[in-house]
């Protein structure tokens, strides 16, 4: 076969097909918005991937996989490494993805926009759900609903029928019918046992409580204190041996309490920041619908180190 001439009409003919099918003249406009929504700035974009930490790499690394947009994506919690605006601009983008998506995340609000199909994995089966993970928790609390009143109608009648089998299985009138129980117990299958999935509340108590045992502890600290001061002394011997196993309660619940603050502190911080979190969510994701509805893409060159 003849090499081809280097200005080959056909060939030029085929290599420029090739592009109008990648969309490759495009392709810096597409490379921008996406490093824009990634939350990389027009400086960034020009600077060498060597020149970024391991965080902001790994946002260069889903770039370059989303830039691909391949026929199956599949992304294992893609939203590790990215912030808030970030999160949000990936929201849409998977949610307006033109070909197929699997991602496996526990970002409740990234499954709730931007999927429609769960795929649950449990006790070895797979079962596909309709639907957003909100649809998902309704569907499979409905379904073992059903499958716990379902086994509860067969352990009754299989209690109905063994009690039936036990009765009557040694009379000479009734053995057949009491054979006939057997079989139908035979062929009743078993319901699968449900498996709860059930958390374990955390305690956090009330802050007057906790003033309430301070304040009966301040007081009998307070009388010791006073008897000290006024000469008095232990009563015998096996008083003062339990003095230091006193002081060391005292110093455990000091920590117990130290602790229970810091959790009412900490629930406090954390049920206002997720409010926060929701108004900004809010706010910054119509922004972005706001930007892109009235934006347009321009071209711009990116440079990889």
């Amino acid at each position: 076969m003849k090499p081809r001439p280097p200005h080959d009409p056909h060939r030029i003919a085929e290599i420029q097909t090739r592009l109008v099918d990648i969309d490759a003249h495009s392709a810096p406009a597409r490379a921008a918005a996406i490093l824009s929504g990634l939350g990389f700035s027009t400086a960034d974009q020009a600077r060498p991937c060597s020149e970024f930490s391991g965080g902001w790499r790994m946002r260069v690394a889903l770039a370059a996989t989303l830039f691909a947009a391949p026929d199956l994506l599949l992304l294992d919690e893609p939203t590790n490494y990215l912030d808030l605006e970030g999160t949000l601009w990936l929201e849409d983008h998977l949610a307006n993805y033109p070909r197929t998506v699997i991602v496996i995340s526990h970002d409740r609000d990234l499954l709730d926009t931007s999927v429609d199909q769960i795929l649950h994995l449990d006790r070895g089966k797979l079962t596909l759900y309709k639907g957003t993970y909100s649809s998902f928790e309704e569907q499979r609390a409905t379904r073992e609903m059903l499958d716990a009143k379902h086994a509860k109608r067969q352990a009754d009648e299989r209690k109905r029928l063994q009690a039936f089998v036990d009765r009557f299985k040694a009379k000479a009138s009734k053995a057949r019918q009491a054979q006939s129980r057997v079989k139908m117990l035979e062929r009743m299958k078993p319901v699968t046992a449900l498996v709860t999935q059930d958390v374990r509340e955390i305690f956090v108590p009330d802050a007057g409580e906790n003033a309430v045992a301070a304040d009966h502890r301040g007081r009998r600290r307070l009388g010791r204190l006073r008897s000290e001061k006024a000469g008095a002394q232990p009563r015998d011997a096996a008083h003062r041996h339990r003095r230091p196993h006193r002081a060391a309660r005292l110093q455990r619940q000091r920590q117990v309490d130290a602790g229970q603050a810091a959790g009412q502190q900490a629930g406090a911080v954390l049920r206002r920041g997720s409010r926060a979190r929701k108004n900004c969510r809010s706010a910054i994701s119509r922004s972005i619908r706001s930007t892109n509805s009235t934006s347009t893409a321009r071209p711009t060159t990116t440079s990889a180190g």
